[in-house]
């Protein structure tokens, strides 16, 4: 019995212990993060345990006040001397922690209403975005203009819809997904640490970037919103747009990261003014993005989605499109819509319905040859039939295509005179050979010039 009762105190023993380690120790996949955290100085001595533990408002003032002061490069004192705010000593009646007025008097924490702060009242997810956003404020970041896509931020936290757009957007902090955030939630103490050095990365890039900024970087953003007002442009015809009309690469960049253009969106407005233009398939509007205009793959591939592109519609009106300037056989028509990335079911839809006549086709190609080559009606009927006519429309073709065969005969010996002097009857005989007829041959030996 008392071996029994030994070894489970040795068994509690060993629990006991081993939770009170794991309290003083971060999660496994938060341990870098935080441990750097504590390196930079960011994390006071009272948030350096019980990492998983649900963390009250009023133990992190102290991290945001050394967020403030780390990222800022200067002690919270003179950081309120330059904004003309002093400590009240009576802001709260549960608390006078230095850390807290400090914060408070910048505007960074407020309070939870009747004089109170609840330093023991959890902090939020809502709470942190916040904080965050108004320490870029006192840094004099702008931070107006940004938004978000969450829709659970009403009710209780419609307040901190404001407050959310710029944390997001420079990446310290996240939705929980399917377009969340859960505003309400609590933070464990390895979370607000994380969440705080991240934005301890982001408040330093921002204030690095504003230190760099040139007059020539302004007008080249200025220059960029006028660009995009009269065009569409990715962002790296952006840059070329803007290196083209004078400014830097460098200048070029700026602006083309500080313009706050959604490229997605500007991919479908080139959509839209090429679809007025011409059709175009799904794929040859992607190509046509990604080549001529160097949108990403998935900007191009989002701008022809969104444009909702009825292939079958588009396709039909591609052929009709390409026969206003163009002759084609249905076999041609065929072969320049798959060039175009319709599908081959697509293209034979619109050979099949975009209401050509194949005859007047094989017409207007034969008018083309007669006007361009010497030949005879028996080559010219091949030479539409290479071209994917049927015979017969190859033959409605040459009998109605208005071309003089005598003309015809008579352009043929012409060339055939300038290699070498023939007899008529030579002259007929490699006529005839060629396809025009006895009388045609005749005509054109008789009347050809250099005979």
């Amino acid at each position: 019995m008392k071996k029994t009762l030994s070894v489970l105190l040795a068994l509690l023993m060993i629990i006991s212990i081993s939770a009170r380690i794991s309290a003083d120790e971060p999660s496994s996949w938060a341990q870098e993060e935080v441990e750097a955290a504590i390196g930079e100085g960011l994390v006071p001595a009272n948030l350096q345990a019980n990492y998983t533990s649900s963390v009250t408002r009023g133990a992190v003032a102290q991290i945001f006040v050394n967020l403030l002061e780390k990222a800022a490069g200067k002690c919270i004192d003179d950081i309120m001397a330059e904004k003309g705010v002093a400590i009240n000593e009576g802001a709260f009646t549960d608390t006078n922690d230095k850390a807290v007025l400090a914060a408070n008097a910048l505007g960074i924490i407020n309070g939870t209403g009747s004089g109170k702060f609840s330093p023991d009242g959890t902090l939020k997810r809502a709470q942190i975005a916040a904080i965050i956003n108004r320490v870029a404020r006192v840094m004099g970041i702008e931070t107006e203009g940004y938004t978000h896509e969450f829709k659970d931020i009403t009710d209780n936290y419609s307040w901190a819809d404001s407050e959310l757009g710029w944390p997001v957007h420079a990446g310290v902090i996240n939705g929980v997904g399917q377009g969340r955030f859960n505003p309400g939630g609590d933070l464990t103490t390895e979370q607000a640490i994380l969440i705080t050095y991240r934005a301890l990365g982001s408040l330093k890039i921002q204030e690095e970037q504003a230190e760099i900024v040139t007059e020539g970087m302004l007008s080249a953003l200025a220059t960029a919103a006028i660009n995009l007002r009269t065009s569409a442009y990715s962002y790296e015809g952006l840059v070329e747009e803007l290196e083209s009309q004078g400014f830097s690469h460098e200048e070029a960049v700026y602006a083309s990261d500080n313009c706050g253009a959604d490229w997605e969106r500007e991919a479908k407005r080139a959509a839209v003014n090429y679809i007025e233009v011409s059709p175009f398939s799904y794929q040859g509007m992607i190509d046509k993005l990604e080549n001529d205009d160097k949108f990403t793959h998935d900007e191009a591939e989002y701008a022809a989605r969104s444009c909702e592109l009825d292939s079958t519609y588009q396709v039909v009106k591609y052929a009709e499109w390409y026969l206003k300037s163009d002759w084609a056989s249905r076999d041609k028509l065929i072969n320049v819509l798959e060039e175009a990335k319709f599908s081959q079911d697509q293209a034979v839809y619109a050979a099949e319905n975009c209401g050509a006549d194949w005859n007047e086709q094989a017409k207007k190609l034969a008018e083309e040859y007669g006007t361009a080559k010497s030949i005879s009606a028996e080559m010219l009927i091949s030479r539409l039939e290479n071209e994917g006519f049927t015979h017969e429309q190859a033959v409605f073709g040459v009998d109605n295509c208005g071309i003089d065969w005598n003309e015809q005969a008579s352009k043929a010996a012409e060339l055939l005179n300038e290699t070498g002097h023939f007899s008529k009857e030579a002259l007929v005989g490699m006529l005839e050979r060629i396809g025009f007829t006895h009388t045609q041959a005749v005509y054109g030996a008789d009347h050809c010039e250099g005979k």
